[in-house]
């Protein structure tokens, strides 16, 4: 379900029985971000709302790769990392794993 987490927009995933709650996954999707059909668990929206398009590589599409990222860097993309680890950790989380994919 899309809850907020430390006030960032983000996908979270539980276990439907008892879980340790001191415990998670933490996955930081590619340039398509969290709403693509394969990222699922804590996934945060770390692009702000502003993920590529799924069409943006196609032909004719007009997509400026580079023009995208030079709004995307870390400048922009970890301060709501950052809330949603402050979060979990206000909630209890004391081991975060994390798995990120391609950013270009």
């Amino acid at each position: 379900k899309w809850e907020s987490v430390g006030g960032v927009n983000s996908y979270v995933a539980t276990p439907t029985t008892e879980y340790p709650k001191d415990k998670v996954v933490l996955i930081l999707t590619d340039v398509f971000g969290p709403q693509l059909i394969n990222n699922q668990t804590i996934v945060p929206d770390y692009l702000n709302g502003d993920a590529i398009p799924l069409d943006a590589f196609a032909p004719g599409s007009g997509f400026e790769l580079p023009k995208w990222f030079a709004k995307h860097g870390a400048a922009e993309t970890r301060p709501p990392l950052d809330k949603v680890l402050a979060a979990l950790k206000e909630e209890g989380v004391t081991h975060i794993a994390a798995s990120g994919y391609c950013f270009g």
